[in-house]
């Protein structure tokens, strides 16, 4: 089963509306109102109050990974291949 939602997908939309001025990087810092809206619970209900996804910026946090260094030619051999002149072929 895939995930709902990409995290590469969402990064991408996230940097180019950075890039458009739609929002800055201080804006996905802070909690939208709606969010916070969205977190407040009945304790009644949910008395250990909100434990669903907490809440960060996904360009702030992003490390990614160094990529992993190219291979060296030196590991791969080189072997010709010899070819077979029709006058080889023994049908």
């Amino acid at each position: 089963m895939e995930k709902a939602f990409d995290v590469g997908s969402i990064r991408k939309t996230l940097h180019q509306g950075v890039g458009k001025g739609y929002w800055s990087l201080d804006d996905l810092n802070a909690m939208t109102e709606s969010w916070k809206l969205n977190t407040l619970l009945d304790p009644d209900v949910f008395p250990k109050g909100y434990i669903g996804v907490q809440h960060q910026n996904l360009l702030k946090d992003y490390h990614p990974e160094k990529p992993a260094a190219a291979a060296d030619p030196r590991d791969f051999t080189h072997t010709s291949v010899q070819s077979k002149d029709i006058t080889d072929d023994p049908f």
